[in-house]
């Protein structure tokens, strides 16, 4: 499971309670793939109100890469035109973790 990039959507309710929490895609070691639509679907369908998003990166470097960032802004874009809140986009390793959101970038 460590071997390869994961995203990770967790769809929340208006209470912030977990609605569901998918694996959304497994990537190869240096790239998973996101598909916005997928995901805003998914959202609608469960409900949800908000979505925090989290994929691993296998170096250990936590720092977004620029494809993180233009993402995280196209998924925040679709998810604003949509009327769901993306709360948050968490880049993890084993030691440590990266909040979009903390850093001023979503």
């Amino acid at each position: 499971m460590y071997d390869k990039m994961n995203f990770r959507v967790i769809y929340l309710n208006k209470k912030y309670r977990i609605i569901a929490d998918e694996l959304q895609k497994c990537g190869t070691v240096d790239q998973a793939p996101l598909y916005i639509r997928n995901i805003i679907k998914r959202a609608l369908s469960l409900r949800a109100t908000s979505i925090i998003v989290s994929h691993n990166h296998l170096s250990g470097n936590v720092r977004p890469s620029q494809n993180d960032i233009d993402i995280t802004k196209k998924l925040s874009l679709a998810c604003y035109h949509m009327d769901i809140e993306l709360t948050d986009h968490v880049i993890v390793t084993p030691k440590r973790y990266f909040s979009l959101k903390e850093k001023g970038l979503l």
